[in-house]
């Protein structure tokens, strides 16, 4: 009777909340795979790497439609669905090892929001994913929202019913421009556009009308790759006289905040770093830079030759990443005070807002 009673129950379920953050946790992943939760639909997973983890070959209650996992392990086995189509992890706990999520046991997947290191763009993806939604990573320095860019750029035909993405930061303007222009104008029976493009930063006025027109799947002169990139605002990064913080600059955003050295801008001498060092530095091949003892500390900073195709543009982009890792830190203060703001750009609007809480950016669903 009792067991009827609570097989009764567990079907008429729809919503499961498991929150056990921060403590060792025995999760009943045997319950949770079990066919008993017939009407199960939306489920909230919080776990600590101190939770066990899923026993191997662990599949999700068919019907289920939505996951959200606020911490997830790296290295947990792989957990599959044939039926979830709206997948949420806010974070990772710290990594042991480190494996992509496999698109393959997620093979309905329609929306889809992550830490964009947890998923290899370049590789085959998620090939009904509409909306992706890239979640901040905290102390994470590289830019992965360039990197996705790049890596739809370059294999367009990946994810053909895209439409929607949601940056937690603005990506290079000009690795987002070559996306647009091979996406949104590419040929094939069912292809989609890319039609709507959220920024957790401002953009600069000049290329909001630019990136509407391309949403819009509208033909548009727009500046060269190299004026949209922050390889032109060098002149302004090496010269002290000039106010702006490295990442405005980057983004090319106007900024008066005043020149202030970086964190890691002194020589080993820990005397400034001097105009005259940078031109050394500009000029002098890298292996006599890591020769001269004064230069010791700067002798990864150079400033990568900008190419002239879109391909070479893609194909180069982890360079200039890798330098501007480098000059950020050394040359000038990374970052002011800039009141951010955020803006969603559809084909046919733009659209600029403050958030009143960190979450209601980019809202995962109803979960």
């Amino acid at each position: 009777m009792f067991a009827r009673m609570v097989r009764q129950f567990l079907s008429h379920i729809k919503y499961i909340l498991i929150f056990a953050p921060g403590r060792e946790f025995i999760f009943p992943w045997e319950i949770i795979e079990s066919s008993q939760f017939d009407s199960l639909e939306r489920l909230h997973l919080t776990l600590s790497e101190k939770a066990n983890k899923p026993p191997e070959g662990f599949h999700l209650p068919a019907g289920l439609k939505e996951v959200y996992i606020s911490r997830m392990r790296y290295d947990a086995p792989e957990i599959s669905s044939t039926s979830v189509t709206s997948l949420a992890i806010a974070a990772f706990c710290s990594p042991n090892t480190f494996t992509y999520l496999n698109h393959n046991l997620w093979p309905t997947i329609t929306s889809i929001s992550v830490p964009a290191s947890a998923i290899n763009w370049s590789g085959e993806c998620f090939k009904y994913l509409q909306t992706i939604t890239l979640v901040h990573e905290r102390g994470n320095k590289w830019d992965y929202g360039t990197q996705l860019c790049r890596d739809l750029a370059t294999h367009v035909n990946h994810m053909p019913l895209l439409q929607e993405i949601h940056f937690s930061d603005p990506p290079e303007w000009d690795i987002l421009c070559i996306l647009l222009d091979r996406y949104n104008f590419r040929t094939g029976v069912g292809s989609t556009r890319i039609s709507s493009i959220s920024f957790g930063g401002d953009v600069p006025l000049f290329l909001q009308d630019l990136i509407k027109g391309l949403c819009a799947g509208k033909f548009i002169d727009r500046p060269s790759n190299f004026e949209l990139s922050w390889i032109s605002s060098m002149d302004i990064i090496q010269d002290r006289n000039l106010p702006g913080c490295m990442e405005c600059l980057k983004r090319l955003l106007p900024c008066q905040m005043p020149w202030s050295a970086g964190a890691d801008s002194v020589t080993r001498d820990g005397d400034p770093l001097s105009d005259y060092c940078l031109d050394i530095l500009m000029d002098m091949p890298l292996e006599d830079a890591a020769a001269d003892p004064v230069e010791f500390r700067l002798r990864k900073l150079f400033v990568p030759i900008y190419p002239e195709t879109d391909d070479k543009v893609l194909e180069t982009w982890e360079v200039r990443e890798e330098a501007w890792q480098t000059w950020k830190q050394k040359v000038r203060g990374n970052i002011c005070s800039r009141f951010a703001r955020h803006v969603r750009i559809d084909e046919g609007d733009v659209v600029v807002w403050s958030p009143s809480h960190p979450t209601s950016f980019f809202p995962l669903g109803e979960v």
